[in-house]
């Protein structure tokens, strides 16, 4: 359960450093079974600015399509394959909705999760990955700073392209939140800061049990769902945490 959670954090923050809103499911069995879904929405700035913050002038020339369609296709694509891939995969779909609103929607369902992170994750190694988890059989305790921030980056290659990398936490931890925004709306254009503060990643857990302590907002007895601003995540000056633990 927690390798999966990891693989779907991972390519919600790959996307949320560029500015966007990402929702996601996960819903979780007791026998390892299970289920993650997400839907990545990009607005205008967003599809201006990944195209700013990414080298693919070469990708898009003379291909007769919008540069944001084939970053984007390209960079969801890509992790969506690699995931269709592995044997403990059990179904995969992955699309995008027609332009105006360009919406890109994934549907995973797991079997042998140790097998997808290994399959997923060949280049970090166990160690690595279960830093960002701690686990027992009814409580999970989800981590991302510093530390292991480089994992997410091994698992989404994306994350260490060198102009995209500049705007994130390798380079920014230890900003404060107003002169990294200012930052941001001088190098980017003054509508910067205020779409970095309107973005945030929201995650829903359904885990298998009574939920009987959380750091999260309970939506059911057995939903938690958290909210994590952007720019929490594009500094990480604290770490960014979600437990919740069940019975």
């Amino acid at each position: 359960m927690k390798k999966a959670m990891m693989m779907v954090l991972a390519i919600a923050v790959a996307f949320l450093l560029a500015g966007c809103t990402v929702t996601q499911g996960i819903s979780l069995s007791s026998d390892g079974n299970g289920e993650c879904g997400i839907q990545l929405d990009t607005s205008d700035y967003f599809k201006s600015l990944i195209v700013d913050l990414t080298s693919f002038d070469k990708q898009v020339a003379n291909k007769g399509k919008d540069p944001d369609t084939i970053i984007l296709d390209n960079s969801i694509g890509t992790l969506w394959s690699s995931i269709g891939n592995s044997s403990a995969s059990s179904y995969v779909n992955f699309y995008r909705t027609p332009a105006p609103e360009k919406s890109y929607i994934g549907t995973i369902r797991f079997t042998d999760l140790d097998k997808l992170i290994a399959d997923l994750g060949s280049k970090a190694s166990r160690k690595d990955i279960d830093s960002l988890f701690s686990m027992t059989s009814n409580s999970i305790t989800i981590r991302i700073g510093m530390d292991n921030y480089h994992v997410l980056s091994e698992l989404i290659p994306f994350l260490k392209e060198e102009n995209f990398e500049a705007y994130g936490p390798v380079y920014n931890h230890g900003y404060s939140e107003a002169d990294y925004l200012e930052m941001m709306d001088f190098i980017l254009g003054d509508s910067t800061s205020e779409n970095i503060k309107n973005s945030e990643i929201d995650i829903s857990f359904s885990v298998p049990g009574s939920i009987v302590a959380t750091n999260g907002t309970m939506t059911s007895s057995d939903t938690v769902s958290f909210s994590i601003p952007l720019i929490k995540l594009l500094l990480l000056n604290d770490d960014i945490q979600m437990t919740v633990s069940w019975k």
